[in-house]
């Protein structure tokens, strides 16, 4: 049960983080690390800006969620926050990285899996998308 909403405005706009009696975030604060940058994997970012989570490495990918999306909120997140804080940090990642906004998924076919729908061809679509944009990208945290 949701009980309230924060508001924050960062450097990059104004972002509402949802917090419950149930979520252990701290108050939204966002350091401002200007100049700040990390290079992450091109399929960590699209797990956030697309909301499938895709394979990278050798990590499983909740691993590489709790990587980006706490370097960028500066935070230590709990799993149950990894929801609210991917919804705050996908419009900047699509304002830091805006040539990822025209990412296609028709050409990647998808099956229903354990109750998940995973790309069945994740491997060869990761790989055509690295080669037109690059395997790593900066990410600057807010």
């Amino acid at each position: 049960m949701l009980e309230d909403t924060k508001t924050t405005t960062t450097s990059s706009g104004r972002y509402t983080l949802i917090t419950g009696s149930s979520v252990l975030l701290d108050e939204f604060k966002g350091k401002e690390a200007q100049g700040e940058v990390k290079n992450f994997p091109l399929g960590v970012i699209l797990s956030v800006t697309t909301g499938i989570l895709l394979p990278c490495g050798n990590r499983p990918f909740i691993y590489n969620l709790y990587d980006i999306l706490g370097w960028m909120t500066q935070q230590e997140l709990s799993t149950i926050g990894l929801l609210p804080a991917s919804e705050v940090c996908k419009p900047e990642l699509l304002r830091q990285l805006p040539h990822l906004k025209e990412v296609d998924f028709t050409s990647a076919s998808f099956r229903l899996a354990s109750r998940v729908w995973k790309i069945k061809n994740w491997e060869s679509w990761l790989n055509s998308l690295e080669k037109k944009y690059g395997a790593q990208h900066p990410v600057q945290a807010f």
